[in-house]
């Protein structure tokens, strides 16, 4: 997936986070406020790829 694409589909998912919400009836500024960290985490750069889990973590989270 390219950037470009990244960020189009990150958009999307945001505008129909909005809509539901919206449609579920949600004051705007109840919207805003769990909006606001969303975006703040999607403009942070993934400067350090996430730690793999250790193997009995792994099993536990996978249900292996």
């Amino acid at each position: 997936m390219s950037p470009e694409e990244l960020a189009e589909f990150e958009t999307e998912v945001l505008a129909e986070f909005v809509l539901a919400q919206d449609s579920a009836g949600l004051a705007d500024a109840t919207i805003r406020s769990e909006v606001g960290p969303l975006e703040q985490v999607r403009m942070k750069p993934a400067s350090r790829r996430l730690p793999e889990p250790a193997a009995r973590q792994r099993t536990h989270l996978l249900g292996e």
